[in-house]
This record gives structure tokens, C-alpha cells and sequence, in this order.
């Protein structure tokens, strides 16, 4: 384990009150319809961890991010990973100017308060670290110090019981989700973007969560996904099976429209969301 890192506990103050300001963010981060892609927030999180010298949390927050998948590489991810990565390299909150010609106010709260609560997280870890290395005698004991990391870890741990827990559930889910299955397809009747589709959802889907529930939904859902100009197509998911026709489907329960990468990820967002509303079974049915 790396040395204490004295930037994050330094500006612990200023965390707190960060997350304070922006609690209202919080639901837009970490609630049923968070305003802010999960797979970027999670990028995000990964990129202000590993600046902070924060490797367990890193760890963490890997799991997650594996367990959603890639987010797009646009101007949006772009901006919201430096703002993290760069508040995490100074050790105190980033200004929010970086972010306003990027995305809107309830994304900038949303990433603000997820920030902070990370934050905070990494500096009750930190403290309960170095107390570790002082009992071992790792490094020289001293009782201020000590009693310092008992002090922040005491009242800044409770944020981060609940984080753990949740690490965890990430961790096992990116390692027991199946593959995701191939794609059916009409291979000679379907249009140029259906062909189009299918090749790329396997990468934009290749999060466990999606996997997870493609395989073991005991329903199937429907996303329509209508490129601008352009003719829609179906993608169906659920039962076991991964599948994509021409058109916009009458059972579709959500139709997006936009760009094809983003289309792919507000359908697998959407597919996760929609799977995630009916319970799951032990294996596919038929």
C-alpha cells in the first residue's frame, strides 16, 4: 500500500461542505433516474481516485465501471474525467466552470456531489490505512496522528460503510455475469443500420449488468433506436437472447434518437433499466 497522501485529509473541510452544496446531486447521481450516464460517472470516479493516490477506492469504482460498461469518448466524458482527475491531482474540489459549457446545471451537481462523496470516502480510507501501518509499525507511531485518523475515520466513515458494500456487490457482478449472447439477425434481409446496430452492441452492452440481465430475465424488452433522418430499428433483450429487426417494434417500451453512438448507449442504458424492473432467474428461458 502506497504512503499516506496528506492532499485529500488536508482539504477535508472543503470536501464535506462540497458534498453539502450538492446534495441535491446526489440523486441525480446515485437515484433511480440519474441525470448523468452511469458508465461516465463511473469513469469519472476511476479518474479522481487514481489521481488522489487512492488505489483501493480506485479498485472500487473499477468494478462499477466494469460492471456498466465503456461510456462514449464524446466532449461530455471528456470534460466530466478531467474535472474529476484534476480535482483529485490538487487534493480539493475542482471550480464547476469546466464543466458548464459541457453538460447542464443538474449534471454539474450530479458530478460534484459524486466527487465529493468520493472524496470523502478516500480520505476515511486513507486514515484507516495509516492507522493500520502505525499498529504494524510500518510507519513510526505517533499518537497525534493516530488520534487524528481515528477522528476522521470516525466521522467520515459512515459514508463510506455503505460504498464498501456496495464495491463489493459491483465486484461480483462483473465476475458472475455471462457473456453476452450474439446478436441475432436477419443476415440478408436486414437494412445497412440494423447490420450496423448489431455490430457494434456487442461493445456498447458488454457491461455485467447488461449481461447479467440479457441472460437471466425471465422477460424480454424492446428499445427502439431512430437515427436522425433515418429509418428505426428494434433491439430486443432478455430470455437468453440478443436481437435486432427493421423498424420500430409496437411492444417497444422506449425509442431514443440521436447519433448512433449515442443512440447505443441510451439503448443499453434503457435495456438495463427496463430488465432491472422485473426479477431475474437462474438461467434462460426458453
Amino acid at each position: 500500500m502506497p504512503p499516506r497522501d496528506p492532499r485529500l485529509s488536508r482539504a477535508a473541510g472543503a470536501w464535506v461542505v462540497e458534498v453539502a452544496r450538492n446534495a441535491a446531486g446526489l440523486a441525480g447521481a446515485y437515484g433511480p433516474w440519474p441525470v448523468i450516464s452511469r458508465r461516465r460517472l463511473q469513469a469519472a470516479l476511476v479518474a479522481f481516485a487514481d489521481a488522489a493516490s487512492a488505489p483501493r477506492v480506485a479498485w472500487a469504482h473499477r468494478q462499477w465501471a466494469e460492471a456498466m460498461g465503456q461510456p462514449r469518448g464524446d466532449d461530455a466524458t471528456r470534460a466530466v474525467v478531467q474535472f474529476a482527475a484534476t480535482a483529485g491531482e490538487h487534493g480539493r474540489p475542482s471550480a464547476p466552470q469546466s464543466l458548464a459549457d459541457a453538460i447542464a446545471p443538474p449534471v454539474v451537481r450530479a458530478v460534484r456531489a459524486a466527487v465529493g462523496v468520493t472524496a470523502v470516502t478516500a480520505i476515511a480510507d486513507q486514515a484507516l490505512a495509516d492507522l493500520e501501518r502505525q499498529v504494524r509499525g510500518a510507519v513510526p507511531r505517533s499518537l497525534g496522528r493516530a488520534a487524528t485518523d481515528v477522528v476522521a475515520a470516525t466521522a467520515l466513515w459512515p459514508l463510506a460503510v455503505p460504498f464498501a458494500g456496495w464495491a463489493l456487490a459491483g465486484w461480483a457482478l462483473a465476475r458472475s455475469a455471462p457473456p453476452l449472447p450474439v446478436v441475432e439477425i436477419d443476415e440478408h434481409g436486414a437494412s445497412l443500420f440494423a447490420h450496423l446496430v448489431a455490430e457494434a452492441l456487442p461493445e456498447f452492452l458488454s457491461g455485467a449488468a447488461i449481461r447479467m440481465a440479457v441472460a437471466r430475465s425471465p422477460f424480454a424488452v424492446s428499445v427502439a433506436m431512430c437515427p436522425a433522418g433515418g429509418d428505426g430499428v428494434t433491439v430486443r433483450a432478455g430470455r437468453g437472447h440478443l436481437s435486432v429487426i427493421d423498424g420500430v417494434a409496437d411492444d417497444a417500451m422506449v425509442v431514443v434518437d440521436g447519433p448512433l453512438d449515442e443512440l447505443l448507449e441510451r439503448a443499453g442504458d434503457a435495456l438495463v433499466a427496463e430488465l432491472a424492473h422485473h426479477p431475474l432467474q437462474e438461467g434462460p428461458s426458453r
